[in-house]
């Protein structure tokens, strides 16, 4: 069919005046964002002792690798490593150990 044949068609064609197959507004859905609480330096303090206690020795071996290819892979290796919480106490372990030489 070309364009004008198209055009006169009856709109019956293009459109089917059925009812829908399912409801279409069964449900509404809002955009609400939750509500953020800040935690406090208790909280905080706390979270990172469990994490450290938890998790002391395998942070100690991966502060003590020379090579960027060991970290990595220990990394990848070990995923939950990478937080703040790893980060913080190699910051603590290494001004201890430059406080002891």
């Amino acid at each position: 069919m070309l364009f004008r044949e198209l055009s006169y068609c009856p709109l019956k064609i293009y459109f089917s005046l059925s009812p829908p197959l399912h409801p279409f507004f069964s449900q509404s859905v809002l955009n609400i964002k939750p509500e953020v609480t800040e935690e406090t330096e208790e909280q905080k303090e706390e979270k990172h002792q469990t994490f450290v206690e938890k998790h002391k020795k395998q942070i100690k071996h991966f502060g003590m690798l020379r090579r960027w290819e060991d970290s990595q892979k220990y990394l990848s290796d070990h995923p939950y490593l990478v937080c703040e919480e790893t980060a913080n106490y190699l910051v603590i372990m290494c001004i201890d150990l430059e406080v002891e030489e």
